[in-house]
C-alpha cells in the first residue's frame, strides 16, 4: 500500500480486493486515511469488500469499468494496488489511474500484459513492482493490528478438501485466505490442537 503513495484523502483503488491480500488492503488503506475502491468479481465479493470499509466498489467484470472508476475518483485513482492474477486486470489498472498516479503490481500472472504506452507517457503514469516491505513496514502493519484496525479474515478447513479448495479459490470464490488444519486429533505431534 506505501509503494502506492497516495496520502490520506487520496483514492485508491484495490484490484482483487476480497482475496487474501486485498481485504487486508482495504483495511490498510482504511487505517491510513485513504479512499478506497475495491475491484472484485460478483455482488457478494463486492458486499463483502463493503463491509471492510471500501467506499466504493465496481464489478471487474463491468465493461464500463474505467468509466465507472474514473467518474467516482474524478478523473482516476492516485493510487492503484493490482492483487488479482488477471491480466486483464493490468490493463485496467493503467487505465484507472489519474495522471501522474502510481500503479503497483503484486499479482502474478504467467506471461506478459500488452502496456499501453501511449496513456502511460501522456498520463506520466509510474509502474511498480512489490512483494516484500521492511522490517519498519511489519512493525506498523503488526501495530494496525494491535490497536484492532485489522482483521485478518480466516477460513479454517481440512487437508483432504484440497482439492476442492483449489477448485474455488480457481472459480475465485474465496472471500479472505484459506488456511488448512492438518492435523487430526489423534497425529503424534499435533496434541490434538489447530
Amino acid at each position: 500500500m506505501k509503494e502506492t503513495e497516495v496520502k490520506p484523502g487520496e483514492f485508491v483503488t484495490i484490484i482483487g480486493a476480497a482475496g487474501g491480500l486485498g481485504h487486508l488492503a482495504i483495511q490498510y488503506a482504511k487505517a491510513m486515511g485513504m479512499i478506497v475502491g475495491a475491484v472484485d468479481v460478483g455482488k457478494e465479493k463486492l458486499d463483502y469488500c463493503k463491509s471492510l470499509g471500501a467506499d466504493f466498489t465496481v464489478d471487474a467484470l463491468n465493461p464500463d469499468i474505467v468509466r465507472e472508476v474514473t467518474d467516482i475518483t474524478n478523473g482516476g485513482s492516485h493510487g492503484v494496488l493490482v492483487l488479482a492474477t488477471n491480466a486483464k486486470a493490468f490493463d485496467n489498472a493503467v487505465h484507472i489511474s489519474r495522471r501522474k498516479g502510481t500503479v503497483v503490481f503484486v499479482g502474478l500472472p504467467p506471461g506478459s500484459f500488452p502496456a499501453p504506452i501511449f496513456e502511460i507517457v501522456l498520463k506520466r503514469i509510474s509502474l511498480r513492482g512489490s512483494i516484500v516491505g521492511t522490517r519498519k513496514d511489519m512493525e506498523e502493519a503488526l501495530d494496525f493490528a494491535a490497536r484492532g484496525l485489522i482483521k485478518a479474515s480466516v477460513q479454517l478447513d481440512k487437508l483432504d478438501n484440497i482439492n476442492n479448495i483449489f477448485d474455488k479459490l480457481r472459480a475465485s470464490q474465496v472471500e479472505g485466505r484459506i488456511v488448512l488444519d492438518i492435523c487430526d486429533a489423534g497425529h503424534v505431534g499435533c496434541g490434538g490442537h489447530h
